[in-house]
């Protein structure tokens, strides 16, 4: 049995037991000269997904705004470097089944759809956390969907702190390298928080970081982080770049492919968005607004940038 059909048997299995170099400086070596230059010339993710599970037209031109003013000098090229995960899985008590029980609600069984979805050639690392962090060291795809699969007997426990783990966790990257990508499976409450939230996300859109949020839905939103977190994530993923996913779980969307072929559409988005790059007339000194156009229609398609542009500091080059 394939890899692909034994993950897609396991996630329904588990469905029906329910039981850092920044943004900044991505550049074309070849085009920069100087440090001085990277803090002119940005290079972001553009990443669309299609409402209607298939695949979005070709995008020829895209118009960059920045604090409402028109970029003259961008370009777009659809991208096919490297790509890596950090699979980050909430493992705290609100992932369980019912505040009585001790298994795995329906959080297990989007772990091993996000797991589905990561881009075959992806480097991925693997981290797990309630109130603290434990992260792998790099492997691919299959590897991983294995590390997965072993949560299925450890018991959700313990408290949040997702913006805390989100933080340590990316940090562990290193210099962010283009298309570095979170995808983060939790309900999206933080009850443990040691870190500002608003800070976590500045420094991930500030390095470049996309966070796909694969959102869990428990039905009930009893604590105000639990009523707060839907509106909380699709706040992170717009910041940086990414989206929200909720998969629509029924045995129906399992067994008739809408599962197989998402994940198909969130590969594709993760490993294969556009690249814009374009250059500022001066240096910003501070947050500044940043908006995309194209030819889509927003109401087919997602477009998915981060939102902002963050000031860097030129440091002169080496004698």
């Amino acid at each position: 049995m394939s890899p692909a059909r034994t993950r897609t048997l396991l996630i329904f299995a588990a469905l029906i037991v329910f039981p850092g170099v920044p943004l900044w400086a991505q550049s074309d070596p070849t085009t920069i000269s100087s440090s001085s230059d990277s803090c002119l010339h940005r290079s972001i993710p553009l990443t669309m997904f299609s409402h209607a599970q298939q695949a979005p037209p070709e995008v020829r031109q895209v118009q960059v705004f920045v604090n409402g003013t028109q970029i003259s000098a961008s370009s777009l090229a659809l991208y096919s470097g490297p790509v890596r995960v950090l699979l980050l899985i909430d493992t705290s008590g609100s992932m369980q089944s019912s505040p009585q029980g001790e298994k795995w609600g329906p959080g297990f069984a989007t772990a091993a759809f996000a797991v589905d979805s990561i881009p075959s050639r992806a480097a991925v690392i693997v981290g797990t956390f309630a109130q603290d962090l434990q992260l792998s060291q790099w492997q691919d795809r299959d590897s991983a969907s294995k590390q997965v699969l072993t949560m299925k007997q450890r018991y959700p426990k313990g408290r949040t702190a997702l913006y805390s783990a989100l933080d340590k966790a990316t940090s562990g990257l290193g210099n962010a390298q283009f298309l570095d990508t979170v995808f983060l499976v939790t309900d999206g409450g933080d009850n443990f928080r040691t870190v500002k939230p608003q800070q976590v996300v500045e420094s991930l859109a500030a390095r470049g970081i996309r966070v796909f949020v694969f959102l869990v839905d428990s039905g009930e939103y009893k604590t105000p982080e639990e009523r707060e977190a839907p509106e909380n994530m699709e706040g992170l993923a717009s910041a940086t770049g990414g989206i929200v996913f909720r998969p629509p779980w029924s045995k129906e969307w399992i067994t008739g492919g809408g599962a197989r072929e998402m994940a198909k559409q969130i590969q594709h988005a993760a490993a294969s968005p556009y690249r814009v790059d374009f250059r500022l007339t001066a240096p910003i000194n501070k947050s500044a607004k940043l908006k995309l156009e194209t030819s889509l229609d927003p109401k087919l398609f997602t477009l998915a940038y981060p939102r902002h542009l963050e000031p860097c500091i030129a440091v002169a080059p080496p004698n």
